[in-house]
């Protein structure tokens, strides 16, 4: 897969400095934010698209797109503030709207169908941290009260994200 549903950023704060004796002092702090389509409550993606092919299930939450009828426009990625639509060649806007081997939306699906089979999603089963969780966000807020909405460099938009953090312990 070419694709990039799930991306890990890594915000360093703090500051190193030098102490009288030539040494060097750190009060540096390094974190990961792992962020994927965050099956929003209001998804700008949905919003945006002009063939209606993204939408927001009812059922689940999930916000899927049907590839087949996708035409490549791109405004789906130029409005989601997680860049979670991903096409496998960024000059996809290039192929002629004709030409089969124009690249189609793709984004990250919640593994819908291995939920469906009693399974967690891909990313939650192979991260061998364990920092990785899915379910309903209500149930995620149940799991986790002590969770926060936000963290250092993530910006909640205005697209209601169903994701939270837990502090490392």
């Amino acid at each position: 897969m070419k694709e990039n549903w799930r991306r890990v950023s890594i915000k360093m704060t703090g500051s190193v400095s030098e102490n009288n004796d030539g040494t060097f002092s750190s009060n540096m702090d390094k974190r990961y934010v792992s962020i994927s389509c965050n099956h929003c409550d209001q998804p700008a993606c949905v919003e945006v698209c002009p063939m209606g092919v993204i939408v927001k299930s009812k059922d689940t939450g999930h916000v899927l797109v049907d590839n087949e009828n996708c035409i490549s426009c791109g405004k789906c990625k130029g409005a989601c503030p997680w860049d979670a639509p991903q096409f496998y060649d960024e000059n996809y806007r290039t192929y002629a709207l004709s030409d089969p081997a124009r690249p189609k939306m793709t984004k990250c699906t919640g593994c819908l169908d291995r939920i469906k089979e009693g399974l967690r999603p891909a990313c939650v089963a192979a991260c061998w941290n364990r920092a990785l969780d899915a379910g309903l966000i209500d149930e995620l807020k149940s799991k986790y009260p002590s969770a926060t909405s936000t963290v250092s460099g993530f910006n909640r938009a205005s697209t209601s994200p169903n994701i939270i953090f837990k502090a490392k312990s």
